[in-house]
């Protein structure tokens, strides 16, 4: 056996790495995190789910002047905790988080719902902001971290394979039996006992739906 350099090696546990993901298995790596293999890879969309929830200042009994107001001061104060955040993560003020960790999660869900007890005392706004925000983590996680199309789709392959399986498998069955009859037997004789016996089952068929037997289930 020759010797395994580090590139080899490096290659080979990527690979895996990367049939762990296929198969809707990433935590099987031992190097996943959520911080670095999940959140940060929907950090776009966080990004602009956060600062598009400066929506949630405006009252719909506002004067328009008054909510445009209200959103660009509701804008400030996601962009002032944005820069924040970054300023102590010693990131350049308006840059694109590479980790996203608990602070900036816990600050994605808490700060948008903050902006309707601010701007109006929206207390039941609030509450679904943040549950929504809380929501959207969930399945973010649920997609990227468990490979969640992965298990769907590979679950969709399995069951149509054993769908066609289960189709096929009678009609190879009686293929098989009716070429042996056909090889046996006249075939004469045998297209006639077929129509003889496609005829018995249309009068047994017409009887039951003439006595009002038949149902959807049989």
């Amino acid at each position: 056996m020759g010797v395994v350099t580090e590139a080899e090696r490096a290659d080979r546990i990527a690979a895996c790495r990367a049939r762990f993901r296929e198969a809707g298995l990433p935590l099987l790596d031992e190097e996943f995190t959520a911080s670095t293999n999940v959140f940060n890879r929907a950090a776009p969309l966080l990004a602009l789910v956060f600062l598009g929830e400066m929506l949630g200042a405006i009252q719909l009994d506002w004067s328009p002047l008054a909510n445009v107001a209200a959103a660009l001061g509701g804008l400030a104060i996601l962009l002032g905790v944005w820069m924040v955040l970054n300023r102590i993560r010693e990131r350049p003020l308006l840059a694109m988080p590479e980790d996203v960790g608990k602070v900036e999660l816990a600050a994605f869900v808490i700060v948008p719902a903050l902006l309707p007890l601010i701007f109006g005392n929206q207390g039941r706004s609030a509450i679904g902001t943040a549950l929504a925000n809380l929501a959207l983590l969930a399945l973010i996680y649920a997609v990227l971290g468990y490979g969640l199309f992965s298990i769907v789709g590979w679950v969709f392959r399995r069951l149509m394979s054993q769908l066609q399986a289960s189709v096929t498998l009678p009609i190879m069955i009686l293929a098989l039996l009716s070429g042996a009859i056909a090889d046996n037997y006249p075939r004469r004789t045998v297209m006639l006992a077929c129509q003889a016996w496609m005829f018995v089952l249309s009068v047994v068929l017409c009887v039951f739906a003439w006595t009002n037997h038949l149902s959807p289930w049989g």
